[in-house]
């Protein structure tokens, strides 16, 4: 497999780029007055890993043999496995009808035997999927033509997914609907509705997959295209996102027909899904995401509220990282993650908010269907 992430990442650090555009994007900020000198810190770190973590990511190119790329970056890639792995989906399936879907990825998974890496091809698959029938949703100009849509959407992750992965392939529509759509809850919210109202699911089966669709855009909101790079008032700008994207998904739900318990859920997997997304990129400087955590607290009541799906966004995200790890060690995801906030004086935070609840969702869940690993 040629791997051109590998040459461009050593590239970058051996230029020192990926240092370098961090600091003086923060600089430039910090002279401006938009951020001060604490933020400059936070800034410089987030930015960096955003970039790592990206750079990883979507510079994976497969190639002609799915399989054989799988095992070159469980062989050749463990920092951020599972996220290899669904960049790698992601473009191979766009490159290649996802119509080959069932028969290629149950050829390939089978010498897997790691359901949480499976799940993450499923997830990559899915955004395949998504663009595919998000832009021929948008494009339909009448009710009818969006529900024969939903109806084909629905049809082939039922077909294609593979028990406790159907689900793996719905959730990324809420992420591409940001990322790649540009619409965001507006597209969700219409496309949702119209999967509620699906004869080929029963009423768990809806509620579950709405889960994961709005865990899917609360990924998005932290990774989507306006607030990947932090700008003036940046920690808060994301957030702010958030809660816009809260009251859009409220103001929906209100005006259907007994949809509380739908706005519900909905609600408390967009907060889960952005804390997941955060967590993701916050295990190389914990700080990041405790600076999260008490600017929420602090300044953001809306999303505080939510505090079982905070955490529950975390514990997850902890959960899939450890289960797709070599040695399944919690404590060996990156020890700098456990082990820096240790002797820290402002710990309650992290204590209550990160470990416990991580270690006591551990601790019942030695086992779990593997699409629940991506909702509260």
């Amino acid at each position: 497999m040629f791997d051109p992430s590998v040459i461009a990442l050593k590239t970058l650090k051996s230029l020192g780029f990926l240092k370098i555009i961090p600091l003086f994007y923060a600089n430039f900020l910090c002279g401006l007055g938009f951020i001060n000198k604490e933020q400059k810190v936070l800034t410089i770190e987030e930015l960096k890993i955003k970039i790592h973590l990206m750079s990883v990511v979507l510079s994976v190119t497969p190639g002609q043999d799915l399989g054989l790329d799988i095992q070159y970056v469980q062989q050749n890639r463990q920092d951020y496995l599972p996220f290899m792995l669904e960049g790698l989906a992601f473009k191979y399936f766009n490159k290649n009808s996802h119509k080959r879907l069932k028969q290629e990825l149950i050829k390939t998974i089978q010498p897997l035997d790691c359901p949480t890496r499976i799940s993450m091809l499923y997830i990559g698959t899915g955004m395949s999927m998504g663009v595919s029938y998000g832009k021929s949703f948008l494009k339909a100009k009448k009710e009818i033509e969006q529900k024969q849509i939903v109806e084909q959407y629905i049809e082939e992750a039922l077909e294609h997914g593979e028990a406790d992965y159907i689900g793996c392939l719905m959730e990324p529509l809420g992420l591409i609907s940001l990322t790649h759509l540009k619409k965001g809850a507006l597209f969700l919210n219409e496309f949702s509705s119209l999967m509620l109202k699906s004869p080929r699911l029963n009423s768990e089966e809806r509620h579950h997959y709405l889960a994961l669709m709005y865990h899917g855009l609360g990924r998005g909101i932290y990774f989507g295209p306006t607030s990947f790079v932090p700008s003036r008032n940046w920690k808060y700008r994301v957030l702010d996102d958030l809660v816009k994207t809260m009251k859009l998904v409220e103001e929906h739900f209100s005006t259907q027909p007994n949809s509380e318990n739908e706005k519900q859920i909905c609600l408390s997997n967009l907060v889960a899904g952005f804390f997941w997304a955060l967590c993701a990129t916050s295990l190389k400087n914990s700080d990041v995401l405790i600076d999260y955590l008490q600017t929420t607290k602090k300044d953001y009541a809306q999303i505080w509220q939510w505090q079982d799906a905070i955490k529950g966004g975390i514990a997850t995200n902890l959960y899939m990282l450890k289960t797709c790890k070599e040695d399944g060690e919690i404590e060996n995801l990156w020890p700098v993650f456990w082990q820096r906030n240790q002797s820290n004086q402002t710990l309650d935070i992290w204590q209550k908010w990160v470990k416990e609840p991580t270690m006591q969702f551990l601790a019942e869940n030695q086992s779990i269907a593997t699409d629940r690993v991506y909702r509260v």
